[in-house]
């Protein structure tokens, strides 16, 4: 298959299953589909995991319980979710730890585990029972069904906000999971926004959004540890990102953490024990915040009672109360004080949104992902956007909690379907230019043979804040290099909206430098002459970054992502 250029997956007889993976913060999901000759079936949702009695559950918890004494051994999904002799407690929301460094409510990681390892191991679980899921619905035997597996392209949903840092400890730990081999090409495993997956699933579903080009849609992915949103315009055969995706941590983990400081404080006076209090908050996880209903009979929310706490009956000054097996909570003490702040962060985020928009007519909000099943989450946005002139129909899709992993599967039959995206942060290298008396400083002054003045360590900027850039969009450099079993290049960013004029030295975290985050490390052929010569393309119009590689005298292109500090 060609790397870069424009080859349509359907026709190509390489890859005959597309393989979605949603690795979510609290929930995972999968799913597939078959194509043959051009032809394709439907999107096959994967619910036989373990311990799934039925089928009920398309997803299964992204939790991982660790052995003890042995870490090779672990628990993951509906399989964790009891203790188990001789396992550790459970480890939730790991997947944060690739992105948002200020959570203080993260469970540690077992002693010797990474978190590359640990996500590994948890996607290891998943593959296997993809695989398995797959194996039974094909009826073939053992060997056939290892041979097909060659013929496997996966599909992995990244959140909108994640950096390419941690998009490629992603790839590594699908390296180490089996998934796909260190030797592949790169393009057997593609990555998804998952905002980006939801609005390909959102025309593609029955009974679909006819969107016309040049409407404009918003993507709003409340899931169970981030909220991406993420702007498209339609075209002809695409979606164009015209606003630079943004996001935060206000998923509905955030209303776990909030609900568990809410009964702290409105317990005090009750001299209830942690275990009970951390049984009411499994309960509100669980049930309860995915109920709640604004228009709720008697203005009460009922929390079941674990058998410890049954027939007491208390109640403090803001009616809040035990009685008998229910703790009852008045509903807009429970909306004002646990969900409203997550849901005003979540509102911010549309605004900044449309504010890009510079009041051009936003068609659609779509919302999808965990937190998007809430029905008050869904009036406070139509609440806060009722003017049709600025946004048009709000609508949240019957299977929500699909629309990322269906759209994953159908973004891995073509990649194109994405055809623009904005840059989050500038991409240069480093070079050396023509020194300047006036503004180039002093200690950065060399001279070449000829005695001409030049000022290293200069940031050469190849795309910029904001931009933005075709999926085909490519930047080309020429290099030679002597005598070298590889070359390295390494790529600085800067988050900025001005492009600096430097980059760090030794990657201090210098104000107003770019600082190197990448290294493209390409192997270079034996060569018996001094120099090798070859051209470089890079892409940035991709979810990954990418460069492709061409040796003079070579038509032979090498695909390369990089490897991130």
């Amino acid at each position: 298959m060609a790397p870069i250029n424009k080859e349509s997956p359907i026709h190509n007889d390489t890859f005959q299953y597309v393989i979605g993976i949603d690795f979510g913060t609290t929930y995972s999901g999968a799913g597939y589909m078959f194509i043959k000759n051009g032809s394709r079936g439907d999107v096959v949702d994967i619910k036989d995991w373990p311990k799934n009695n039925g089928g009920r559950h398309y997803k299964i918890p992204t939790i991982i319980r660790y052995h003890k004494t042995d870490r090779s051994q672990y628990k993951c999904g509906l399989e964790a979710e009891k203790e188990t002799e001789g396992y550790d407690s459970c480890i939730r929301l790991f997947k944060l730890r690739l992105s948002d460094s200020t959570r203080t409510d993260l469970t540690e990681l077992p002693e010797g585990l990474d978190i590359v390892t640990v996500i590994s191991d948890y996607l290891k679980y998943l593959h296997k029972n993809i695989c398995s899921s797959i194996h039974k619905a094909l009826g073939c035997n053992s060997a056939i069904f290892e041979k097909k597996i060659e013929s496997f392209r996966y599909c992995l949903t990244v959140p909108a906000i994640w950096t390419n840092g941690a998009k490629s400890k992603m790839r590594e730990a699908c390296i180490l999971a089996g998934i796909i081999d260190r030797n592949d090409h790169v393009d057997r495993l593609l990555m998804v926004g998952e905002p980006e997956a939801a609005a390909i699933y959102s025309e593609k579903m029955k009974g679909g959004i006819s969107i016309k080009s040049g409407e404009r849609l918003m993507i709003v992915d409340a899931g169970g540890g981030t909220v991406d949103l993420t702007t498209f315009e339609k075209t002809v055969n695409s979606f164009k990102e015209i606003v630079e995706g943004d996001g935060n941590s206000s998923g509905s983990s955030e209303l776990d953490r909030r609900f568990r400081e809410f009964l702290d404080l409105e317990t005090r006076s009750f001299s209830l024990d942690d275990v009970s209090l951390d049984q009411l908050a499994e309960t509100f996880r669980t049930k309860t915040k995915l109920e709640i209903d604004p228009d709720t009979p008697d203005d009460i929310v009922y929390i079941d009672l674990p058998r410890s706490l049954n027939g007491r009956t208390i109640e403090n000054d803001n009616g809040f109360r035990m009685d008998i097996d229910s703790l009852c909570i008045p509903t807009s003490l429970l909306l004002t004080r646990v969900f409203d702040p997550v849901i005003e962060e979540i509102v911010l985020l549309i605004d900044y949104q449309l504010g890009a928009l510079d009041k051009d007519l936003l068609h659609y909000i779509i919302l999808v992902g965990g937190f998007g099943q809430n029905t008050y989450l869904l009036q406070r946005i139509k609440d806060e956007y009722p003017n049709e002139k600025i946004v048009g129909d709000i609508i949240v899709p019957d299977v929500r909690e699909l629309a990322v992993v269906r759209g994953a599967v159908y973004f891995g039959l073509d990649p194109y379907s994405i055809s623009h995206r904005r840059m989050r942060v500038s991409y240069g290298i480093s070079i050396s230019s023509p020194f300047n008396e006036d503004l180039d400083r002093p200690e950065y002054k060399v001279f070449n043979s000829h005695g001409d003045a030049y000022c290293r360590n200069r940031f050469d900027p190849l795309v910029t804040k904001g931009t933005d850039v075709s999926i085909n969009d490519r930047i080309s450099r020429k290099y030679t290099t002597q005598n070298s079993k590889t070359f390295s290049l390494k790529l600085y960013s800067y988050t900025g909206k001005v492009a600096p004029r430097y980059v760090s030295v030794n990657n201090e975290d210098a104000e107003g430098t770019a600082n190197i985050v990448a290294d493209f490390v390409v192997p270079l052929p034996v060569s018996h002459d001094k120099d090798t010569s070859f051209e470089m393309d890079m892409y940035f119009g991709h979810m990954e970054i990418k460069i492709e590689v061409t040796f003079d005298g070579s038509e032979e292109k090498r695909t390369f992502t990089a490897s991130y500090n």
